[in-house]
């Protein structure tokens, strides 16, 4: 049982829906997310921020091809 109001509820429930989708999208084989090929902790720590600016750059790609039509 939630102890907020029904609106922060749905806000809540919304943007959860959003970020699960899009870790479910970095974890493709295509942005490398859940199983990185990096060993050494400095490389490691960067397949995270790397898969997601994979993922705006290509967004932002296909938004701008988009716009052009």
């Amino acid at each position: 049982m939630w102890r907020v109001a029904e609106a922060v509820r749905e806000t809540v429930c919304s943007e959860r829906g959003k970020t699960e989708g899009m870790i479910g999208t970095l974890k493709t084989d295509k942005y490398g997310f859940n199983q990185p090929k990096e060993r050494l902790w400095q490389t490691l720590e960067m397949s995270g921020p790397r898969s997601i600016l994979s993922w705006n750059l290509n967004k932002l790609m296909r938004d701008l091809v988009r716009a052009t039509r």
